[in-house]
């Protein structure tokens, strides 16, 4: 399945752009879990804001990549909790109140307990890092660890499968398609790094990328015999 790996290629380049911001040498703390209760209700009441659309079926061809797809499960987006952008009324002391610009709300572990209760097997968190970082590109240490918090509720809760939907893997690959086309585009400072030995993802894709983009303070590494996990 190619087109998957040449989608991780890319997803691994960009979250390796992003942890590059973090401040060097400083571990995030360890996300306590408390405890929550689940409403019996957890789906609510029926509303009419849901509307109920019919689709019509069409086969569904056979191929490797469908075969995938059969095994992935329900999945739920968290929406731009973690992604309001450009809110000029939030100072940078009060910065984790982007969380809540767009929707009022902060995402609470009970939200993400309830999603596991209703059935959903994986979650998704789109993330906007561009206002939480410093002149350096640091990116900031509240709100990498509240993301980190997040993730992590959902990550340590003892019944999530480590699966996700097949919408968002496709829409994973449209985004690899849609950062192909604008490779050219990307001037901002940026470091890849990768193992020599990495099975799963070509160490030539990472070549590839930083021969393609404009960024003028740019820096390849390739760590000779490691693998896919290079820390």
């Amino acid at each position: 399945m190619k087109w998957m790996k040449k989608t991780a290629a890319l997803i691994t380049a960009a979250v390796t752009l992003l942890c590059t911001g973090c401040a060097a040498g400083s571990k995030l703390p360890e996300t306590s879990i408390p405890d929550y209760t689940i409403p019996v209700n957890v789906l609510g009441e029926p509303s009419e804001l849901v509307p109920d659309v019919q689709v019509d079926k069409y086969q569904v061809p056979e191929s490797e990549g469908m075969d995938f797809i059969k095994e992935l499960h329900l999945g739920w987006n968290l929406g731009n909790t973690f992604d309001a952008t450009n809110v000029g009324n939030i100072s940078a002391e009060h910065e984790l109140d982007y969380e809540k610009a767009w929707c009022g709300e902060f995402t609470k572990i009970e939200n993400i307990a309830a999603l596991k209760a209703a059935g959903f097997n994986t979650i998704r968190i789109p993330v906007s890092w561009h206002n939480h970082v410093d002149e350096n590109f640091n990116i900031s240490r509240a709100w990498l660890t509240r993301v980190k918090e997040v993730v992590d509720w959902y990550g340590k809760d003892p019944y999530n499968t480590g699966t996700f939907t097949f919408g968002l893997c496709y829409q994973l690959n449209a985004g690899v398609a849609w950062l192909k086309e604008r490779m050219a585009a990307w001037s901002e400072p940026c470091i890849l790094l990768h193992g020599e030995k990495d099975a799963l993802v070509s160490v030539q894709d990472s070549h590839d990328f930083f021969g393609k983009i404009a960024s003028k303070d740019r820096q390849l590494k390739v760590y000779g015999g490691l693998f896919h996990e290079i820390f």
